[in-house]
């Protein structure tokens, strides 16, 4: 049973989310309403595949790359980004709600689905969640990652391009 168009206009809450059927669709939740993107492209799904297999050595013992994983409790829903890097015993659950203190990087790819207004929200979000840091992938005009990191209440810019190099959430250089 899918979601009808009559049960997009009422408030939705993370538990009714969560009793949703696995459709191939990814439903996330702001303020009460619920959002449904279809399931990811290939050039997204290489993208986010890219960045995991260059982060994952490079991460400190207690810390793994989902992609994607579950959804992230913040403080207006629930969202689920393309890949994260987060705590091992949140990998580790049954759930599929995990709590932003355990997340230490989101990434966002951008892709027809999702527009950058999308995204650009999605930061605000993470940013009041409290997660460090914040990737967003994007291919148009030409493949690149724009690095922004936590400074008080709102993410800053601190690297972009193809290939960039971070520190957070460990020290290394990805590219796509």
């Amino acid at each position: 049973m899918g979601v009808h168009a009559a049960d997009l206009s009422r408030k939705w809450t993370i538990e009714d989310l969560l009793e949703l059927p696995d459709d191939g669709n990814r439903y996330e939740l702001v303020d009460g309403a619920l959002r449904m993107s279809p399931g990811p492209t290939w050039r997204h799904n290489n993208a986010a595949s890219r960045l995991a297999r260059q982060l994952e050595p490079a991460l400190p013992e207690g810390l793994v790359v989902l992609t994607p994983g579950g959804g992230i409790r913040v403080p207006r829903g629930l969202l689920i980004p393309d890949l994260a890097v987060v705590e091992s015993a949140l990998a580790e659950t049954a759930s599929h709600v995990g709590e932003a203190a355990q997340v230490r990087l989101v990434v966002e790819v951008a892709s027809p689905s999702n527009s950058i207004d999308d995204i650009v929200e999605k930061a605000s979000l993470y940013a009041e969640a409290g997660i460090a840091s914040y990737w967003r992938v994007e291919f148009d005009p030409t493949p690149r990652i724009i690095v922004q990191e936590l400074h008080g209440s709102s993410y800053v810019e601190v690297a972009a391009g193809p290939v960039v190099e971070v520190s957070q959430p460990c020290t290394v250089r990805v590219g796509l």
